[in-house]
């Protein structure tokens, strides 16, 4: 299988808070993955960083090529 999500050293400080901190993981294709953790350790921050609705300070992460290139019938609204 391939990965269709991959995410490597993201980092997203608010002034000396570091939201979210070096986070690692990658998800492949057909996988089920959940985020899990309390009120405030970046879950919310994570997933917008991954989806482009907020820019991560450091590392690229997102989805792959071939996920976002061509048709969009296969992603849910």
């Amino acid at each position: 299988m391939s990965k269709v999500v991959e995410v490597e050293n993201l980092v997203k400080r608010y002034g000396s808070l570091a939201a979210v901190d070096g986070v690692t993981f990658s998800v492949e294709e057909g996988e089920v993955f959940g985020v899990l953790g309390p009120n405030g350790a970046g879950k919310t921050t994570t997933v917008e960083m991954i989806e482009g609705l907020r820019k991560p300070d450091s590392a690229p992460s997102g989805f792959s090529e071939s996920t976002l290139s061509g048709s969009r019938s296969g992603l849910r609204n």
